[in-house]
């Protein structure tokens, strides 16, 4: 065990309200100008007249949250709580995004907006595809997947995490996604039954694959292989993967299958995977021996080599 994943393990038996953890994370927090204050019921990250209050079970993700403070605050709209500006995690319900004027039900944080734009910069899928959304958490990416394919396509979108799958069913239900169809069920490398981390996150994910262990509860959910997926509900045009490093997993079980059709994909590699500290290159390997071309930024596109480049 390297000694990150030890140390956040750690945290993680002294909790939240301890004195040594909280002393950590605001030394964390520091180099971006944001303290933090334990308060009761929620913690808050505070930066000048800025806050961000997230839930004490969800501590673990207060570093990466001071470090990418204004992705978390400035996209959602925001309240007044006395001379402070809050937007408020600590609790699931409504957020609205502040550039769409969207709403969607929350257990948690949100995904970042900007890492699902980021997801068709390369390929945006076209009217009539079927697509799926590989962790779909409450259904932010899905909503923009749905818009994307139209009435005439077919959204599949995969989340598998016991606490956030009923709000992508309520998200779905309110914007009136009648082309997304959601399954409770995780995409991993194998089929059968998974352990699972079940955190209400975004950090969320299949527990082999996990850099630490979970702040919630280990459930067990349905796994499927892409082959399953793709058997079950077609090969899609393109595939949004964030599935907190089973990617290489995911991917390494479908090689024959990704070789042989014409897929888009975009998926998030920055995730820690043992002694990997993102999964680009793993997933990049893959790709290469697939076939395929992958570009990295935000994200990992990729997608077949013109005949040309084989």
């Amino acid at each position: 065990m390297d000694i990150h994943r030890l140390m956040t393990n750690v945290a993680i038996w002294l909790g939240p309200r301890n004195p040594l953890v909280l002393a950590i994370l605001s030394r964390q927090c520091h180099p971006f100008g944001v303290s933090l204050i334990s308060q009761n019921g929620h913690l808050e990250l505070r930066r000048k007249l800025e806050a961000i209050r997230i839930a004490p079970k969800h501590f673990v993700y207060v570093p990466h949250i001071a470090g990418l403070f204004d992705t978390y605050f400035r996209p959602i709209r925001s309240k007044k709580l006395g001379a402070i500006a809050t937007v408020d995690y600590s609790v699931p319900g409504m957020q609205t995004y502040v550039s769409s004027g969207l709403s969607f039900e929350m257990p948690a944080f949100p995904e970042e907006e900007e890492a699902i734009e980021a997801y068709f910069r390369y390929f945006v899928p076209a009217s009539g595809d079927l697509v799926f959304d590989i962790g779909a958490h409450c259904g932010i990416s899905t909503q923009r997947l749905s818009t994307l394919v139209g009435a005439t396509g077919t959204v599949i979108a995969f989340e598998p995490d016991p606490i956030t799958f009923p709000f992508l069913l309520r998200n779905i239900e309110l914007h009136r996604m009648t082309n997304v169809i959601p399954v409770k069920a995780a995409i991993s490398g194998h089929r059968g039954l998974a352990k699972f981390s079940s955190e209400g996150a975004i950090g969320s994910g299949l527990a082999e694959f996990s850099s630490r262990g979970t702040t919630g509860k280990t459930e067990m959910v349905e796994a499927l292989t892409l082959v399953d997926a793709f058997t079950r509900f077609g090969v899609p045009s393109f595939c949004k993967i964030d599935i907190e490093g089973a990617e290489i997993a995911v991917l390494a079980s479908a090689m024959n299958a990704i070789r042989e059709h014409t897929i888009h994909f975009a998926l998030d590699t920055n995730h820690r995977v043992g002694a990997l500290h993102t999964t680009f290159s793993a997933v990049d390997d893959i790709f290469s021996r697939c076939g395929y071309a992958a570009k990295c930024g935000d994200v990992t596109w990729a997608a077949p080599r013109p005949a040309t480049q084989t």
